[in-house]
């Protein structure tokens, strides 16, 4: 009974490990997306690993650098071989989360202040 709970438990350790690490790349591929949109023109790969180590200096060049790879084999960012720079196509642009909506305060109303009578 002991050997089924230690066997289950080593394979419950093992699926979240999994899930954790495709997390963690999705995660990066969002921010890639963010920083193209946010710099605002085709940038090239100095200038983006930069500003994604910027964000979150836990990513090596070497894994930003597989990531897009992977982002160009999945038509999601697209380079110019001219300048050697990287832009979003429509379908990377989805990864973008959606703009904010400006939050509008509720307008206060000024109520008289009603007379008690005595």
């Amino acid at each position: 009974m002991e050997i089924y709970l230690v066997v289950i438990t080593i394979f419950i350790i093992f699926l979240t490990s999994i899930y954790h690490r495709k997390a963690k790349k999705n995660k990066l591929k969002k921010l890639i997306a963010l920083e193209i949109h946010q710099l605002g023109k085709p940038v090239d790969f100095t200038e983006l690993s930069n500003a994604v180590q910027k964000t979150n200096p836990k990513y090596s060049l070497r894994l930003i650098a597989k990531k897009l790879i992977q982002m160009q084999l999945d038509g999601l960012l697209q380079k110019k071989p001219a300048d050697d720079k990287y832009s979003l196509t429509p379908l990377g642009e989805k990864l973008l989360p959606p703009p904010a909506k400006p939050t509008q305060s509720p307008e206060l109303k000024i109520v008289p202040a009603s007379k008690e009578t005595p």
